[in-house]
């Protein structure tokens, strides 16, 4: 006996939906397959059933929505093939025209606070915290690339026409001029951060979120193949020879950047610049076995160790009476050993106490 709340047309488009989701039929097979069940439930209805009954043995008998919308692909293969040109519509307009518009944006946005706040307090902050809230935004798409990745997906297989048409729309916007400055201006107030705030923390603040665009943009390529979900695990666990040079240069650049922070002392200067390393380094260990832990830390800190010592010696010579060098790679390598030193200590004391299951 049916439930009394059962709907046939919601359970049919459920079902017909089901399909819908693998990208497989085209409109005239969901309509196709929506007359043919109802025409099996009423068939089923005059034999006794109840509807809900009905609906049920149609459904078994016209089989499972996979194997369906399988059976379905091998005939609709045009339907695979414009799902395909619809992602490449979607990737080329949204990686595109997005960047640009976002990059006005923000230009726009450090020209009006430095035409109106100059190089107040007040400005520092709005800029530096803007930073903070992009980096935040950044890490935000990076944790959710499953959902935002799915809901396109959701999108491109319901209506995929719709969809790219919509991705359309900030390609088009991007060719209007720009008309409150041109772009030689904008070019310019991009770098305002840097050369016209005249605040270390606002400039540091920039390159972090410059950091976490490129640190982000690598972590989403180097976790393609995992199956898990993105963690830190995840990413540093096992880490192949390119990750790990690609982590190194990040973390060169971004421990290069703590320079702008402006401190009197060369020794404050360089422990600030050694906390990345031992942040990098803590990173890599607390990850991984013992016995790989020397040769992950070798390859990912090779990059820094060359370009400290090389273009360190280098600024050195030219300025003549100063020895930087000694200092910034003394910090990194005593950086490297303490973050590995702690990360081992920690997850040893961590294994210790969880207790033995029986």
């Amino acid at each position: 006996m049916g439930s009394s709340n059962f709907n046939l047309q919601q359970s049919i488009n459920h079902y017909i939906h089901l399909i819908q989701i693998q990208g497989s039929i085209t409109g005239s097979d969901a309509a196709e397959l929506t007359a043919h069940l109802y025409d099996a439930t009423d068939a089923l209805k005059q034999q006794g059933l109840s509807e809900e009954e009905a609906f049920t043995i149609a459904c078994k008998r016209m089989g499972n929505e996979v194997i369906l919308a399988e059976e379905y692909s091998k005939v609709n293969t045009s339907v695979h093939t414009n799902k395909v040109w619809a992602y490449l519509f979607i990737g080329f307009n949204l990686l595109y025209a997005l960047p640009s518009i976002f990059l006005s944006i923000i230009a726009l946005l450090y020209h009006l606070v430095y035409k109106n706040f100059n190089t107040s307090l007040t400005g520092v902050c709005i800029i530096t915290a803007f930073h903070l809230v992009f980096t935040a935004f950044v890490w935000y798409i990076v944790k959710n690339k499953k959902e935002i990745s799915g809901f396109i997906e959701k999108q491109v297989k319901q209506n995929n026409l719709r969809f790219v048409c919509i991705s359309f729309i900030p390609f088009l916007l991007n060719a209007i001029p720009f008309r409150y400055f041109s772009k030689i201006e904008q070019s310019v107030a991009l770098r305002y951060p840097v050369y016209a705030f005249n605040s270390s923390i606002s400039e540091f603040s920039f390159y972090i979120a410059i950091m976490s665009i490129i640190a982000g943009t690598l972590s989403l390529i180097f976790s393609i193949n995992k199956t898990e979900n993105l963690t830190i695990s995840t990413l540093f666990q096992k880490p192949s020879v390119s990750f790990l040079f690609s982590f190194g240069v990040v973390i060169e650049l971004f421990a290069a950047s703590t320079r702008s922070i402006r401190i009197d002392n060369i020794a404050g200067s360089a422990i600030v610049f050694g906390l990345v390393y031992m942040a990098a380094s803590f990173l890599i260990a607390f990850y991984n076995k013992k016995d790989s832990i020397r040769k992950y830390l070798a390859i990912s800190m090779l990059f820094g160790l060359l370009m400290e010592t090389g273009v360190g010696f280098i600024a050195d010579t030219e300025r003549g009476d100063t020895y930087y060098t000694v200092y910034f790679v003394s910090a990194m390598i005593l950086g490297i050993i303490i973050g590995s030193y702690l990360a081992i200590k920690l997850r040893d004391q961590n294994a210790l106490s969880k207790p033995e299951v029986s």
